[in-house]
């Protein structure tokens, strides 16, 4: 009978991981450094902003402990390049598949962050309301806190009350430039909505204002020859002839008039002009004493009289 060995310990069991998650580590915009984007077959699962790939790689490994992680740049190019032009501030919104784990209330949270406009902030105690638990907003901040991809669900847009940035898990620095970059790139998108507004009524204003063509009967080139001093390529209808219009006027004659000719002109003193102006002579009254009354009554009194 051949001899066995009898061990105590029984054999463990091999561990085979549930999923596996694809990664890249790609530079990012504004100096927010390096940018994570992993996920799953079913959606994105982690987006996270570092300084080294090394710490990125070892925060997503101790986040997903059971889980195969492989880097692989090639399948995930398509999300990591929208995500590269939202932070350009080329693509407002991000409608990615997500692969997220989240109890009820972060999920009606994250909801809630994913419904505020691009370039627009929320307080915390705005976004407790709007999930239906007013007062909440420490509660609020711990689920954006634990928020797993960052810029997906955009928890940077979500502030203090009294409009300060609070606090963010990737650092309050790149909140503050996220911010910066949407609130710019939002009005910059604005006004040019505005211009092409502008360019359209602009154009339909002008196209209302043109005068509109009306159709005469078709005129034939011996019409247009009809009319003297014009060939069969004029206008049409053509234009008066030439000889309806009269001879040009002759310029102004520029010599002196008759009464000035053959004298040099000189200026004439006070005396002079007044003389030769028409004085008008209003007959004079006799006074009740026999004086001469003034001519001009109403510069004096009526018992003046003018000697």
């Amino acid at each position: 009978m051949p001899a066995t060995i009898e061990t105590n310990t029984a054999p463990r069991p091999i561990t085979v991981p549930e999923r596996m998650i694809g990664y890249t580590i790609v530079d990012s915009p504004l100096s927010l450094g390096r940018l994570l984007v992993g996920a799953t077959s079913r959606g994105v699962c982690a987006v996270r902003l570092g300084r080294s790939d090394a710490a990125l790689e070892a925060a997503l490994a101790r986040e997903h402990p059971d889980v195969e992680l492989r880097r692989d740049a090639a399948p995930l190019a398509p999300w990591v390049n929208t995500l590269l032009r939202h932070l350009a501030g080329r693509a407002a919104r991000l409608d990615l598949p997500l692969d997220v784990e989240a109890t009820a209330f972060q999920q009606r949270v994250w909801q809630a962050l994913r419904a505020i406009p691009y370039g627009e902030t929320r307080s915390y105690g705005a976004v407790a309301e709007a999930v239906g638990h007013p007062g909440a907003a420490r509660a609020v901040a711990r689920a954006c806190a634990a928020n797993p991809v960052a810029l997906v669900i955009p928890c940077h847009r979500v502030v203090r009350g009294d409009g300060d940035p609070g606090g963010y898990r990737w650092g309050v620095a790149r909140k503050r430039l996220l911010l910066e970059q949407e609130r710019s790139a939002a009005q910059l998108a604005e006004r040019r909505l505005l211009r092409e507004v502008t360019d359209v009524i602009c154009a339909d204003a002008a196209a209302s204002a043109a005068p509109v063509a009306v159709e005469g009967p078709e005129r034939s080139p011996a019409d247009r020859r009809s009319w003297p001093g014009r060939s069969a390529t004029c206008c049409d209808p053509p234009c008066p002839p030439t000889a309806a219009i009269g001879p040009p006027r002759p310029p102004r004659s520029t010599t002196r008039s008759r009464r000035s000719r053959g004298a040099p002109w000189s200026p004439r003193s006070p005396n002079q002009r007044l003389a030769g102006r028409a004085v008008m002579r209003v007959p004079s009254r006799l006074s009740s004493d026999g004086g001469r009354a003034c001519r001009w009554p109403s510069c004096c009194s009526p018992n003046s009289t003018k000697r």
